[in-house]
C-alpha cells in the first residue's frame, strides 16, 4: 500500500468519533429488546441513570423497548413498559416539540393503560406539532399521526353509525295505539325497520366526520402506500357505506 494512502486512512479513522458511553448503552438496549428483554431492561435502566441529558440515548432506547413492549398483561411486559416510560418521558421533557417523541410517548401510555386522558394529550401534542412543522417530519411519520387521528375518529363513526334519533320515527298502528314507536318493531317490523332506516342519526354531522374519516385515510396512504392496516381500515369503511 502507497504510504500517502495509508496515511489517508488513518486520517479518516481518526476522524471518526468514537461512540459515547451512551451511545453504547442504547445500541445494547436496541440489540436485546427483541430477543433478550430482561437485558434491555437492565439497560435501560442505565440509560436512565446515566444519560438523563441525552436525548438521543434516551429516545432510541425507549422507541427500542417500546416496540417490544405489547398490551398484555405479564410481568415482562410491564417491566419494558415501564423501563419506556421512564425514558421516553424524559425524553418529550428535553424536546418538547419533537413530534416523533411525543407519538413514541403517546402509543407508550395507550399500552400501559389506564385512564388514557395523558395518552390522547400526547398525541395530540404530536399531531399539533407535525401539523406547525410539516417540512421536518418525516412521511412515514405523518402517516403514523393521521392514522391515529383516523382510528379515534373510526371510534366515533361505529359507535355512531347505527345511532338513530327515535324521537323521529313516527309509526304507529292500531295494533300498539299509545305504546309507541318500538312496539311497531313485533306487529309490523317491515315497517318499523323502514322507519328506523330513514330516521335521522343521533349525531347530526355524522356524515361530515365520516368524510373526516376518509381523508385521514386517504392522506395516510398517500404518505406512506404499503401501510397495511390502513388500507384495510379505508376498503371497511368504504364497504360500509356502500362505496367499495
Amino acid at each position: 500500500m502507497p504510504p500517502y494512502l495509508f496515511l489517508a486512512l488513518q486520517t479518516v479513522v481518526a476522524a471518526v468519533p468514537a461512540p459515547s458511553k451512551c451511545d453504547r448503552l442504547a445500541d445494547s438496549v436496541v440489540a436485546t429488546a427483541d430477543s433478550f428483554p430482561d437485558r434491555a431492561v437492565n439497560f435501560a435502566r442505565d440509560v436512565a441513570g446515566d444519560c438523563r441529558d441525552d436525548f438521543d440515548a434516551l429516545f432510541r432506547a425507549g422507541r427500542a423497548i417500546n416496540h417490544a413492549a405489547t398490551f398484555r398483561g405479564s410481568q415482562q411486559n410491564f417491566r419494558l413498559r415501564e423501563g419506556a416510560r421512564r425514558l421516553l418521558s424524559r425524553a418529550v421533557l428535553l424536546h418538547p416539540r419533537d413530534a416523533v417523541a411525543w407519538l413514541e410517548y403517546g402509543t407508550l401510555l395507550r399500552k400501559i393503560g389506564g385512564v388514557q386522558v395523558d395518552a390522547q394529550r400526547a398525541l395530540k401534542k404530536a399531531v399539533e406539532l407535525a401539523d406547525q412543522f410539516p417540512d421536518s417530519t418525516a412521511p412515514t411519520l405523518l402517516a403514523g399521526l393521521d392514522l391515529q387521528r383516523a382510528r379515534f375518529a373510526q371510534d366515533w363513526v361505529d359507535r355512531a353509525r347505527w345511532l338513530k334519533n327515535a324521537g323521529t320515527i313516527g309509526v304507529s298502528t292500531l295494533e300498539c295505539n299509545a305504546i309507541g314507536a318500538f312496539c311497531t318493531n313485533y306487529t309490523a317490523p317491515a315497517m318499523f325497520n323502514q322507519s328506523l332506516k330513514d330516521a335521522s342519526p343521533i349525531d347530526p354531522d355524522l356524515q361530515t366526520h365520516r368524510e373526516e374519516l376518509l381523508q385521514y385515510y386517504e392522506r395516510v396512504l398517500h404518505y406512506d402506500p404499503n401501510l397495511v392496516e390502513a388500507a384495510e381500515r379505508y376498503a371497511r369503511e368504504l364497504a360500509l357505506g356502500d362505496e367499495w
